[in-house]
C-alpha cells in the first residue's frame, strides 16, 4: 500500500469514527453536509486550473506563493462556476475555475491576495487574510482515488 493510500485510509477512518460517535440522525445529516461541502470545495487539477496562454496545458503545476486576483468572470455554459485570474508578479496569469458559492463565501474579488501552497495532494488556495483554505485542487491521481465506486459483494 502506498503512503498516499495509507493517508486516505487514515482520513476515511477518522471521518467514520467521528460520524459513528454522533446519534444516527445527526450522523446522517453531518455525512450529507460534509459530502456536499467537500465536493464543492475540491476540484481536480485538470478541471480547475489552466494557464491563460492557449499553448500551455492545464496540468502544469502552479508556483507556490502569493497571487493577486486580477479578474473574475462567470464561466460561459457552466452555471454556477466562476473563473478567477490569478497573477504573481508579472508572470502570465493562471485561471482557477471553482463554484461561485465558494468564491462568494471566501469574498473573492479583483485585488484580493491569495496564497497558493503545494501540498502532497495538490494545491491549497487561501485568502491571504484568512487561516483556512477556501479551495483545494487535487492532483488527478489523488482525485481518482477519492472517487466513489460501487461496492460489489
Amino acid at each position: 500500500m502506498t503512503t498516499r493510500s495509507l493517508r486516505l485510509v487514515s482520513l476515511l477512518a477518522a471521518c467514520t469514527v467521528a460520524l459513528l460517535s454522533a446519534p444516527l440522525q445527526a450522523a446522517s445529516s453531518a455525512a450529507t453536509s460534509a459530502s456536499s461541502t467537500a465536493s464543492k470545495g475540491i476540484g481536480s487539477l485538470s478541471d480547475s486550473l489552466q494557464s491563460s496562454s492557449n499553448s500551455s496545458s492545464g496540468n502544469e503545476r502552479m508556483a507556490q506563493g502569493r497571487y493577486q486576483i486580477i479578474d473574475m468572470a462567470a464561466v460561459p455554459g457552466e452555471d454556477g462556476q466562476v473563473q478567477v485570474a490569478l497573477q504573481m508578479d508579472q508572470e502570465a496569469p493562471v485561471l482557477l475555475k471553482l463554484p461561485q458559492p465558494i468564491a462568494q463565501q471566501a469574498s473573492l474579488a479583483r485585488g484580493v491576495w491569495v496564497d497558493v501552497q503545494h501540498r502532497d495532494f495538490g494545491l491549497s488556495f487561501t485568502v491571504a487574510t484568512a487561516r483556512e483554505p477556501f479551495f483545494l485542487v487535487l492532483d488527478d491521481a489523488w482525485r481518482r482515488e477519492l472517487d466513489s465506486r460501487p461496492v460489489v459483494i
